[in-house]
């Protein structure tokens, strides 16, 4: 008969060794290991919203850059784009049209009008691809026009892209995603970020809306994958003001870091409303995307940003990432 006090101190260390197994288990680069762990998870991956300022700090910035802001200009030189044709979505801070080339369609964002935060954002934008372009980075949407004018009105603030036809997040809702396609996806958000960091930005908002793609290859894999919407991106070290907390649970796929009344698990805050952007951020939301497409942790994200450093992130934030 083995005693009682015996017993109890073997249940102690299985219950401690299950744990630790567990918790090991959650962070191994197996999809079926990973599958099982969550597998009681009930995930909604519906898209992820884009976070605003809280609305003191929006009011502050609409005081600063003045409360009549003009989007248009009359009577400029045409430029080379005609036409603006329908609307192709609307986001957080701006509007895409379809506009028309000398021989092929293009991609104009406007800002929202009226919108401080929208033309702050769309000013950071145009530094963000302007020095993504200096840098040559081949993954990162380049800007090919700022400020143009359309039918005799000049469109402040707003840029013409290449008119990318997909994104991931249409990707996963219309059609298969192949295990194979891991590595070259890695690879071209790889090197769109390090291009970005290398550039003094990070992204700050990558999200499956915010990947384009020009088409398939033969193994179902997108090709011309491209970083796009950087209105959130922000100079690395800089002083930059939090997002509304209120936001934390909708923007899930960002880390409590850059909002305000959260905990901030990177320790990258200054103060209750500032935080220091930093190349982390971005692989937070990068280890997400790669288990969310591919239900794999990333090793190097884990190795090189720590186990679980980023917080909860996810889907009601129930994952811990990376």
């Amino acid at each position: 008969m083995v005693p009682l006090c015996v017993r109890a101190l073997v249940l102690t260390v299985v219950v401690s060794a299950l744990r630790h197994y567990e918790d090991d288990l959650a962070h191994e680069d197996v999809a079926d290991v990973v599958k099982d762990q969550f597998a009681e998870l009930s995930l909604n991956w519906t898209r992820p919203l884009t976070p605003r300022l809280h609305p003191e700090a929006r009011a502050e910035l609409q005081r600063k850059r003045g409360e009549s802001m003009i989007q248009m200009e009359k009577g400029c030189k045409p430029s080379k784009f005609r036409a603006m044709g329908k609307k192709l979505g609307e986001g957080a801070y701006a509007a895409v049209y379809k506009v028309e080339g000398k021989s092929q369609s293009y991609a104009m964002k406007v800002p929202h009008e009226g919108d401080a935060e929208a033309d702050e954002a769309a000013e950071h934008e145009i530094e963000v691809m302007s020095a993504a372009k200096e840098h040559h980075c081949q993954h990162v949407l380049p800007l090919i026009e700022k400020n143009p004018c359309i039918n005799g009105t000049k469109h402040i603030n707003a840029i013409v892209t290449k008119l990318l036809p997909f994104d991931f997040d249409k990707w996963q809702k219309d059609y298969k995603v192949p295990s194979k396609c891991y590595q070259r996806v890695f690879d071209a958000l790889r090197d769109g970020l390090d291009c970005m960091h290398g550039s003094g930005y990070m992204h700050g908002d990558l999200k499956p809306d915010n990947i384009l793609f020009e088409d398939f290859d033969d193994d179902g894999c997108p090709t011309g994958v491209q970083l796009a919407d950087f209105g959130i991106s922000r100079k690395l070290s800089s002083l930059e003001g939090k997002f509304d907390g209120a936001y934390f649970m909708g923007s899930w796929h960002l880390p409590g870091t850059v909002f305000t009344r959260v905990e901030d698990p990177l320790k990258l805050s200054k103060g209750k409303s500032f935080f220091t952007p930093d190349r982390r951020i971005d692989e937070c939301s990068f280890a997400l995307l790669m288990f969310r497409f591919f239900k794999r942790r990333v090793s190097s994200i884990v190795k090189d940003v720590g186990k679980g450093a980023c917080g909860p992130m996810g889907p009601g934030r129930k994952l811990m990432m990376p």
